[in-house]
Order: structure tokens, then sequence, then C-alpha cells
């Protein structure tokens, strides 16, 4: 018999998991799951939070429903019933999650009498799940502070798989940033969760923000500091009286989606160093080769493997942007006249323009964004802005906006887990001064 792709066995774990949940605490509430390429994790609600000690207990269940070669079916229905059937089990959340879509009919998943909003494939029973693993309860921050509980684990096609692939994650896991960085005294967390950078991580950052510091200095983008609670829009009208392009080093809080409180990849709150440039479409392809090789240059010198990736497809809810497909052209060009090599993502669409950004990948192979280059078509619309107003310029159709880093604090835990003398990288930096490869129009 053929088994089931990784994401299959994850995806159809993850159900199980919610499944055998319900039976061992009826209140709990149902958020929803997301798959990877080292397992799943589901996140759940509990009136009182529970701990890893239930951890034994869960997996108990999870084996009895296995051994019941229970079928797990993809169920389509219209989304009213569907509303009507959540609110009859009490599923608040995923009520909430229903009456947010706009669909008329959504895929649920079903176990015997249990159903979640999922969609397949799932395997054919319960049974193809012999080969499991659950690693995992913790705690993080939701919308509005709500306390979620996220259960994580693994599934294999077989007994043997499964032991192979914990072998390594052993391994991986004596170089994860969680274990390393208190180690090494770059950073600790304190019992709720906060992110405490110590001397060591402290410097990390400094080198980091001194050295992007250094690289828009010479971009010639004027910086600024905003308050986080000021819109993008406003402070775009505000600058553009004054200048066309600017700089700021900001602190965003993950406020929209759920973050973890323990993990600095993606943690609650990220720092990132951004530039902003309004720009007419002769001058496009100018700033995005200086963004992208500011990015090319930050990664050559740190000495990371990485991959580029090109992202074009539009999202069915975005405006139609005339410049469109000129800006795609003017990115793809623009790579290409920095040497780099570039996957298309196909599967991920965007909304505001194209986008280009470099992944890297932490100890366990899960690629990670880091630095990007965005072409934004949708913010001018809203702001009359001109690159020569005297000269009876035209208005700037586009907007770049690039980060060197992404989030800083992702960056400093790939440079722990990849580098033994992260030392080493910080003299590096603060030994260079990072500098355009082409001037300013």
């Amino acid at each position: 018999m053929t088994s089931s792709p990784l994401p299959t066995l994850h995806r159809s774990l993850a159900e199980v998991v919610a499944s055998a949940i319900l039976d061992l605490f009826p209140h709990a509430k149902l958020i929803g799951s997301a798959i990877n390429e080292l397992g799943f994790h589901y996140d759940f609600y509990f009136s009182q939070p529970i701990s890893k000690e239930y951890l034994p207990q869960i997996e108990e269940r999870v084996r009895f429903l296995i051994t019941e070669d229970l079928p797990i079916e993809s169920v389509t229905m219209l989304r009213t019933n569907a509303i009507q059937l959540m609110a009859h089990r009490k599923q608040v959340l995923l009520v909430e999650q229903l009456e947010a879509l706009k669909t008329k009919f959504v895929d649920l998943c079903r176990i015997g009498d249990f159903y979640d909003l999922s969609a397949g494939p799932f395997t054919p029973t319960t049974k193809a799940l012999a080969a499991y693993k659950l690693f995992d309860i913790s705690e993080m921050k939701g919308e509005e502070e709500l306390e979620i509980i996220r259960i994580t684990g693994t599934a294999a096609s077989d007994k043997q798989t499964l032991k192979t692939f914990l072998k390594h994650l052993e391994s991986a896991r004596a170089r994860d940033h969680r274990t390393l960085g208190p180690q090494k005294k770059y950073f600790t967390f304190l019992p709720s969760g906060q992110l405490v950078w110590l001397s060591k991580g402290a410097a990390l950052l400094h080198a980091l923000q001194a050295y992007w510091r250094k690289g828009v200095g010479h971009r010639q983008f004027p910086e600024i500091q905003r308050d986080p609670t000021a819109s993008l829009q406003e402070i775009a009208k505000l600058v553009a009286t004054d200048s066309l392009r600017w700089a700021e080093w900001v602190q965003i809080s993950r406020t929209e989606e759920v973050g973890y409180t323990h993990n600095l990849m993606d943690h609650t709150h990220a720092t990132m160093g951004l530039t902003y440039a309004f720009s007419g479409m002769k001058e496009l392809g100018h700033e995005l080769i200086s963004s992208l090789q500011f990015i090319r240059e930050m990664i050559t010198i740190l000495g990371f493997e990485h991959e580029w990736i090109l992202r074009a497809r539009t999202h069915k809810k975005t405006p139609a942007f005339p410049e469109w497909d000129a800006g795609v052209a003017t990115l793809v060009d623009a790579l290409k006249q920095c040497g780099i090599a570039y996957r298309v993502d196909e599967e991920n669409l965007v909304r505001h323009g194209p986008w280009a950004e470099v992944q890297i990948r932490d100890v366990y192979q899960r690629a990670w964004s880091c630095g990007f280059v965005e072409i934004d078509f949708n913010l001018p619309k809203h702001i009359k802005v001109f690159s020569k107003p005297h000269q009876g310029q035209t208005h700037c159709p586009a907007m770049v906006v690039s980060s060197l880093f992404g989030s800083v604090e992702r960056l400093a835990a790939l440079l722990i887990e990849h580098f033994i003398d992260v030392d080493e990288k910080i003299g590096v930096l603060e030994s260079l001064e990072s500098k355009p490869r082409n001037s300013r129009p």
C-alpha cells in the first residue's frame, strides 16, 4: 500500500490530535492548525491552560483513535450550515472564522462525530498515522492577548523513518537558538515571555543596526523616528512634502496573527530597518538594484547559504494597477543585473506589488523570510507625490519598500544557530562601511 505524502500525514495527525483534545477537554475551543516540513501545530484556547504534564494523556488518546482505524473524511458544506454546526458545538472561535469567510461552501474534516474547519487531503483512515510523535505543549499570545495553547508533533510513513527523523531532530535541537542563545548568554526570556538581550546579544544588535544605518546613510535615506501606532500613509504624506525617501528603525508588534513568545524566528515583536522611496517608472530599476545589492552584500558578508524568491502573482482582491506588468519586468531585470538567481513562488500571492525576498534556513531546514524588496503600487495611489514638481513631472506611481534584514531578531537567531563564532561576524560588520554600488540618481 502506498503511503500518503508527508504534508497529508501531518495535516491528518493534527486533526486527530484536535479530536483527542475535545474528547479529553470538551470545553476546549479549536482555533486551527498549520503544517511545515517538520510536522504540524494545532492551536487551542483553554479557559484553564494545560501544561506539558498532560502530554502523555493526550498521546494515549491519540493512540486509541489511531487503533480504531476511523475514516478521516473531507466534507463540503454550505457555510451557513457549518456556522450552525459549530455554534451548536459551542466552537465560537470557528464560528468567527466561518463568519469572516465570503464563500458559499466550506471544507470540513470529519472523524466520527468530530468536525473541524480544515481542507484536505487527509489519509483515508487514522490507522495510517501509526508512526507519530507529539513534541510539546506551549503557551503563546494571540489576538487581543488571547492565551493560546499550541500542541506540536510530527508523523512519518513508517516507524523506522520516524526514528531516523527524530535522531536528526535531536541533533538540530542542540544547535537551536532557544538552546544556544541562553547558554552563550546572548539573550534570555523572563517567565512572562519577555525577551531580554544580554550584553553579547546587545552588541550583536548594535552591530547590525550600525551596519544598516551606515548603508542607508550612504544611499541618502534620511532616517526618521515615529510612534509605531502612526500609520504609514500619514508618515508618507508628511515626509513626502520634504523628501521622496526616508528610513526608519522600528519595532512591529504581531497583533494580527499568533506569534511565539519564546522563539526569535517568529516572535511577537519584530525590529526592522526599513527604507521607502517614491519612484517614477524610469527611476524604478535603479532603486531596486540599489536595494537588492545592499541585501546581497549583507548576505555575502555574513556567509549565509540562502535562496532568493520572487512573488508576482496578484491577489484576487487587489485592485488593478496599470504599472503592474512593467513593475514585474523591472524587478526581474534588476535581479538579473545584480546576478541574483531566484525561484518564482506561484503559491503565495501579493497585494500591493511584486516582491523579492531572501530566505535562510534554520537548523531544522525550515525556510525563513529575511531581507526583502517590494514595489508598492497601492500607497502612491492615495498620495500625490511628484519627483520634480517644479519641472512638471508626473505623479510617482510606485514606492520601493525594502528591509535589509527583515526581522532583526530572526536574523540574530539564524546567526547564533549557524555560526560558532558570532563575535567574529560582529567584528566583520563593525570593520566595514557598507556602500551602495550605485549612487542615487
